[in-house]
């Protein structure tokens, strides 16, 4: 993701640490083991779990 949006590899951790509870206040839970490299990944993830 970072080199799609041209930052720094931290700043896409960064937002995903800041976004992650938000997620789970809703319900949609990632463990932090789970790697998911790509749109497509996120979207076979997602559907795997709901």
């Amino acid at each position: 993701m970072a080199c799609w949006f041209r930052v720094d590899r931290s700043t896409i951790t960064r937002a995903i640490n800041e976004i992650r509870p938000l997620l789970a206040e809703r319900g949609c839970t990632i463990s932090r083991d789970v790697r998911l490299r790509s749109p497509a990944e996120v979207v076979d993830h997602l559907g795997v779990t709901g």
